[in-house]
């Protein structure tokens, strides 16, 4: 319990340290309709195109409104092969989605074609095993048609700590148990996918003591028992043998023919 306690500490620590690009994500959302409102598409587009390209600042949530935005966008502009991208790509994270009615119908129907052709949506998988002086994590995402996901981070739970690696193939040093959380790390920042939790990660129990099997008395070089056992079982069966033949020689009648008129003799 204490260990959860902790690492839930270490994790509000880690979210409140980043930079205030994340408090300026709606307010860059909203600027950017209030522009398409004013039918400002192209400064509309820039606008996003920036957050997006931003290292930090969007969640998930916000990166789904910020796709539907753009494909507006860029749909007005003209520029089709760019609206059916950002299309795809909110498909992958939300495969229900919808545009709602400011949508123009040409565009709706570019989202019903990109949704027929559509997979399942974005995921990551993980992997945990034992390597020298520690464990290696491996990690893939699938489901990402688009090429949203930018990275995969893998935050190893510490006990008071919460350790970042950035890769899909990370050593991580320790021993005993391994609990971890993998994200897909999308445009803006956002986690776009995740393999475990904060509250529920996966983890790699430490391997159980192995406890050594007593060897065998023959191994040991000083235990005769089994030769003492053998040699009388043998003896005791000779024995049994002699008896049952004695018995059988005893048990046998006397079938000689004696002369007439020679009662008794031998």
């Amino acid at each position: 319990m204490r260990t959860r306690v902790a690492t839930s500490a270490a994790w509000l620590t880690l979210v409140l340290s980043l930079p205030a690009a994340a408090q300026d994500a709606a307010g860059a959302l909203e600027a950017a309709r209030a522009e398409m409102a004013g039918a400002r598409f192209a400064e509309a587009a820039a606008r996003l195109d920036a957050a997006a390209a931003a290292p930090d600042g969007l969640d998930r949530p916000a990166l789904v409104t910020l796709l539907r935005l753009r494909a507006l966008a860029r749909h007005a502009l003209r520029d089709a092969d760019a609206a059916r991208a950002d299309l795809v790509a909110l498909l992958s994270l939300e495969p229900g989605a919808t545009l709602g009615a400011e949508a123009p119908p040409s565009l709706t129907r570019a989202l019903e074609e990109a949704r027929a052709s559509s997979g399942p949506g974005l995921r990551v998988d993980a992997e945990a095993s034992r390597s020298a002086g520690g464990f290696t994590v491996s990690s893939r995402a699938s489901g990402d048609p688009a090429g949203l996901v930018r990275r995969l981070r893998v935050l190893a739970l510490r006990e008071d700590t919460v350790e970042p690696h950035e890769g899909a193939r990370v050593e991580i040093a320790g021993e005993g148990t391994l609990r971890y959380v993998v994200e897909a790390i999308g445009p803006g920042g956002a986690v776009l996918a995740t393999a475990g939790t904060p509250s529920a990660p996966r983890e790699l129990r430490a391997e159980p003591a192995r406890v050594a099997a007593p060897r065998a008395a023959s191994e040991e070089g000083g235990d005769d028992t089994a030769l003492i056992v053998g040699i009388g079982a043998g003896a005791a069966a000779v024995i049994a043998g002699v008896a049952i033949a004695l018995a059988i020689l005893l048990a046998v009648p006397d079938t000689r023919v004696l002369p007439p008129g020679c009662e008794g003799c031998p």
